[in-house]
């Protein structure tokens, strides 16, 4: 099993340790696991400390000479991967559930049609306290679905098969922020098969930084881009979910607290459940 995991100079090192510490504690065989680590750029010696205290694990390392963003450096490693059956991303700040590996492993060989899985999530801060749980579809009709309006599968929670690297056209593309809604629509509309886990298997770490990349009119333009060629393929030219693909950008725009609040209301989720009940197009 392979791990794709980058790393730059802005991520914090005591967190990044959790996260290889929590990779490190998978209730499987660590002679199972390799990482294939990318560090974007000049990073402290305290993330090198962290490199080598875990250097059982790391079987490859890529070393930019600059930053060149989570989008190329993640194609790099996949160039580097070898014979694993199962490729896994993770976060340089999140922490991997003990037994994340091992369940996500076991809904690949029980659903072989399946191509790329996620899994549930608990939001948490700085300090690891948990902040609330995350619920995504499970199945894929309802995850391609929901990529009309949302982002359905967690990045660092994915599970693949190596496989699906041997066409050469999946690969990210560097949509700053956005590369993994990108790349899980692209796998969508190309027809391969999707899914979540219904277990929880992920502490997604929720900051500041994480509300202060969402506020970006760029992001918000791209986001719109993607959203509305996903919607324009999969539901026609009048659609009223391009209404969703607007209100992210709105969503974008607004001052950071207001954003914080309207992320986590009630309006949001209840707005989330009515466009899930719409009637799909043929």
């Amino acid at each position: 099993m392979a791990v794709l995991l980058c790393v730059y100079g802005e991520d914090d090192p005591c967190l990044y340790r959790d996260a290889l510490q929590s990779i490190a504690d998978q209730d499987i065989s660590s002679h199972n696991l390799r990482i294939y680590l990318g560090i974007d750029g000049e990073v402290p010696q305290a993330i090198e400390a962290a490199n080598d205290e875990f250097a059982s694990l790391i079987h490859k390392i890529h070393r930019n000479e600059r930053n060149i963003g989570l989008a190329r450096t993640l194609n790099i490693l996949i160039q580097m991967l070898e014979d694993e059956e199962f490729v896994f991303r993770a976060d340089a700040d999140d922490i991997s559930e003990p037994n994340r590996f091992r369940v996500q492993v076991a809904h690949l060989v029980e659903h072989p049609e399946i191509a790329l899985i996620g899994a549930q999530a608990c939001d948490i801060d700085t300090e690891g306290r948990p902040l609330g749980d995350r619920n995504f579809p499970t199945d894929h009709d309802a995850i391609v679905r929901s990529l009309a309006y949302m982002n359905p599968i967690l990045h660092p929670s994915y599970a693949m098969r190596r496989k699906l690297f041997d066409d050469p056209g999946i690969r990210y593309r560097p949509f700053h922020l956005c590369e993994d809604l990108d790349f899980v629509m692209r796998l969508a509309l190309a027809g391969h098969r999707l899914g979540n886990s219904p277990a929880r298997l992920l502490k997604f770490r929720v900051a500041g930084a994480f509300f202060a990349r969402r506020i970006s009119l760029s992001r918000g333009l791209v986001e719109l881009r993607l959203y509305s060629g996903y919607i324009l393929a999969t539901r026609g030219p009048f659609s009223p979910a391009y209404a969703f693909a607007f209100c992210r950008l709105l969503m974008r725009i607004i001052p950071r607290s207001w954003a914080n609040r309207l992320y986590r209301s009630s309006l949001r989720h209840r707005l989330l459940r009515i466009e899930e009940k719409a009637p799909a197009r043929e």
